[in-house]
């Protein structure tokens, strides 16, 4: 049955509708609505067609730019930020952060430096003159040493640097030059992880979410296998570095503000108050899916915003029973964010 022919769009977010396998072993449909939204430098936003990734879209440093968007199941909102600190005069280190509503992380961008040797250990050098540098994990501390025969990581950033088994092999080798910033608010009341300076996602298989997948031992092969594990937990899903995930969900228009990583310096924003209603129809009976907003993703280089919202509802062993899934918008948008870009881009 091809899912994507019941599902009826009623909104202005571009939806896709996907069969799953739920963590209870559950056949379900999965329909994902994104809205996405280009803004300028005054905070003036546009509307712009959306693309859902099916699959995950690497940056160019190894790591995550965006997440795939076809998870079955989030808790709370994910919140992510991509994008490049844009020093403003001759500086060795300036911050960047990023607010959303009364929570702001902040970060320490620094210079190129390289290891050098302190006591039985090693520090970053001084820092050179500061460059555009992309916020990236991979300029965070982190890594994995490759001068040992099991190739040891740190979990939670293994494209990182400054992590050795022997930390004095790396004297003279680049350092990280991102480092979390005392000055954060942050959504949880611990300090930002080192490995976590940067606000972009993260794969699955970093921790924490690699520790959330749940057991895949021979009694899950056994027994279980392809559903989920028992002790699978659902924040596997989330994309988020720790400190930027809101266990409470967002609403589409939180006041956000990026701070160095636009040429105007700051870059404040607000999006128009729209959420998206799911609601399926197996022969007569309408029934409304429990939704939010899990997903709000920050692209300061393109200047642009995803929103995702997602729904699942369970399958009957005959799938045809499943009349049609409808996706509706919860408020107007208006005129003036559908301009002839927006129009160019949906005729192509």
């Amino acid at each position: 049955m091809d899912l994507q022919r019941v599902c009826h769009n009623h909104s202005f977010a571009e939806v896709r509708c996907l069969p799953a396998i739920d963590r209870r072993g559950f056949d379900v449909a999965v329909a994902v609505a994104k809205l996405t939204f280009e803004v300028d430098a005054s905070g003036a936003p546009r509307l712009r067609q959306s693309k859902i990734h099916f699959d995950d879209v690497a940056d160019d440093h190894r790591g995550l730019r965006y997440p795939h968007d076809t998870a079955e199941e989030k808790l709370g909102t994910d919140v992510a930020l991509v994008g490049t600190a844009q020093p403003r005069g001759r500086v060795t280190s300036m911050a960047v952060w990023l607010q959303v509503g009364g929570y702001r992380k902040v970060t320490v961008v620094h210079g190129r430096r390289r290891y050098e040797r302190k006591g039985s250990g090693i520090v970053p050098g001084p820092a050179d003159a500061l460059e555009p540098t992309p916020v990236v994990h991979a300029l965070a501390w982190g890594g994995t040493d490759g001068r040992v025969p099991e190739r040891t990581s740190e979990p939670k950033n293994p494209i990182g640097r400054g992590f050795a088994v022997d930390p004095l092999t790396l004297v003279g080798e680049p350092a990280h030059v991102l480092e979390p910033s005392g000055e954060s608010t942050l959504v949880t009341n611990q300090a930002s992880h080192p490995c976590h300076a940067a606000f972009a996602p993260i794969p699955l298989d970093w921790e924490p979410r690699r520790s959330l997948a749940g057991t895949h031992d021979l009694t899950w092969q056994d027994e279980r296998a392809p559903v989920r594990p028992l002790d699978f937990d659902p924040m596997f899903n989330s994309f988020a570095v720790p400190d930027l995930h809101f266990k409470q969900p967002l609403t589409s228009d939180v006041p956000i503000e990026v701070g160095g990583m636009t040429p105007e310096g700051v870059w404040r924003f607000r999006l128009p108050s729209y959420g998206v209603t799911f609601a399926s129809a197996f022969g007569g009976d309408r029934v409304e899916l429990p939704t939010h907003l899990d997903s709000l993703l920050i692209d300061a280089d393109r200047r642009r915003v995803e929103l995702s919202w997602r729904a699942a509802v369970r399958l009957p062993r005959k799938w045809d029973r499943l009349r049609r899934i409808d996706v509706w918008g919860t408020s107007s948008l208006a005129d003036e964010l559908f301009d002839e870009t927006y129009r160019e881009e949906i005729s192509a």
